[in-house]
């Protein structure tokens, strides 16, 4: 699935060449019929990033805290 997306990605963003679209119209196909999946794992991931973000950013307010900055 991650070929796939990766597929539909340059696509959108311009960088696959017209005569390309109808080779890749098969992945495209695939990718929107599975567009549940893939926004699941999206928001996992973003999850995931957001939590390790607060971490970090916690971690830093302790340091500067504890240094009375």
């Amino acid at each position: 699935m991650r070929e796939t997306a990766q597929i539909v990605s340059a696509q959108l963003d311009g960088k696959l060449d017209a005569q390309d679209e109808d080779i890749v119209e098969v992945e495209v196909e695939e990718f929107m019929s599975n567009i549940e999946t893939v926004r699941a794992a999206v928001e996992t991931h973003m999850e995931q990033n957001v939590m390790l973000l607060c971490q970090i950013l916690g971690k830093k307010k302790n340091e500067r805290v504890s240094l009375n900055i």
